[in-house]
């Protein structure tokens, strides 16, 4: 179990949310779901908790390299929990202060060093990060008045490696027109944000990996030829070079490509994309997203999604609803419900969230609402169809005016 308690951060006054294995955050733009969503991958990762844990001013390095900095006041608090396996942990975060709770297979433990090794170990986080941390811990054993300066840019590089957890943005769009990795390093400083350079990081090593993927759902196969990204049309058989795909290729391509090295090597945990669906058509934003489930789901990793599109909700809520009736059904309409819904695209309470971000109704403050009903196991249905609602409410009072000019 997980769960992050936000208030006072940004546009968000207080949200509290459950992560499960597979989370959807929905919402207008600007109302939050990135600033929620980069919290959510800064306290999915072991490196970035351990960090925190035994250096709690690494928390504004951590927020500065998401570019959530400034949204932190004196009077915003985050408080993360999580009880797994042998690790029940507790971190609150208010305004300067910072604690925390340890406890390890039912033994409380206090010292901020050993919990943070304790998470590595139990997490079997990447040995860079566990020699980086180890060196700092040295700098600090062997000299004890080391700058916080010169302890701030060894958090750097800790917080700079490509974790367990990864923030895939949503200007992702970019790493296909920069397809070489180098140039973009250069001009990171400048140019890309921190969360983009990590993306196209992992996206590099990703690359490294396949040569070549066939990429059924985008009707296309990616190749790398000396070093260029291509795209191959199924239709003509012919090899464009990624900068001359549609948008929609430009920004899943890269995506799936990620997805699927993640799958064969398990070097990521926790995925956080922001709006998977851009620039595709409604039907294939749905084939993505029964993708990353059929690619992810299974082994440990956990999934969070934020989206703007109505079809991602309601393909997520047909998915609940298979999950529901698996259990009220006899086996011959199991076999029925299989051919629709394999078992890994069916989702319960237990395994799925659904938080809707929204405005109050003076626009003072941005809630953050649960959205499956507990009764039913599926998403509410006044959430679930609010726009057709809407545009059913605009077709009535148009029917009425056409109707009372002809009377």
């Amino acid at each position: 179990m997980r769960r992050l308690h936000v208030e006072n951060f940004g546009p968000i006054k207080n949200a509290d949310i459950q992560l499960k294995e597979v989370n959807l955050i929905i919402g207008e733009q600007s109302i939050g779901k990135s600033t929620l969503a980069k919290l959510i991958t800064i306290f999915s990762d072991a490196s970035s908790l351990a960090v925190i844990l035994e250096y709690g001013f690494a928390w504004t390095a951590y927020l500065k390299m998401y570019g959530i900095d400034r949204y932190w006041t004196s009077h915003s608090a985050i408080a993360f929990q999580m009880n797994e396996s042998s690790i029940d942990m507790g971190i609150e975060i208010n305004g300067n202060s910072q604690s925390f709770t340890f406890t390890f297979n039912g033994e409380m433990v206090s010292d901020a060093r050993s919990c943070s090794k304790i998470l590595l170990d139990t997490r079997k986080v990447s040995a860079n990060s566990r020699k980086l941390l180890t060196e700092l811990e040295n700098d600090f054993d062997k000299n004890k008045d080391i700058t916080r300066e010169e302890a701030q840019n060894r958090l750097d590089q800790l917080t700079n490696l490509v974790k367990e957890a990864i923030y895939v943005p949503s200007e992702r769009i970019i790493s296909s027109v920069i397809s070489n990795i180098w140039p973009a390093l250069s001009l990171s400083k400048s140019m890309l944000t921190d969360t983009l350079l990590h993306y196209m990081l992992a996206l590099n090593e990703a690359k490294l990996a396949n040569k070549s993927l066939d990429i059924p759902i985008l009707n296309t196969t990616y190749v790398n030829t000396d070093g260029v990204d291509m795209f191959i049309v199924k239709e003509t058989g012919q090899a464009l070079p990624m900068s001359m795909a549609s948008s929609g290729i430009q920004s899943t391509l890269p995506l799936l490509l990620l997805l699927e090295h993640s799958k064969d090597n398990k070097f990521l945990r926790t995925f956080v994309i922001e709006e998977p669906e851009s620039n595709l058509y409604p039907d294939k934003q749905v084939e993505l997203l029964k993708y990353i489930l059929q690619t992810l789901r299974g082994d440990g990793q956990s999934i969070t999604i934020t989206t703007h599109s109505p079809y991602v909700l309601s393909a997520v809520n047909n998915m609940l609803c298979a999950g529901t009736i698996e259990n009220e059904i006899d086996e011959r309409k199991k076999e029925k419900l299989s051919t629709i819904f394999p078992k890994v695209l069916r989702l319960s309470q237990d395994s799925c969230s659904v938080y809707s971000l929204g405005s109050s109704a003076n626009g003072d403050e941005i809630f953050c609402k649960d959205i499956v009903d507990k009764n039913t196991g599926m998403v509410d249905f006044n959430a679930l169809d609010r726009v057709s609602m809407l545009l059913s409410e605009e077709f009535n009072q148009l029917e009425d005016i056409f109707l009372d000019s002809e009377n």
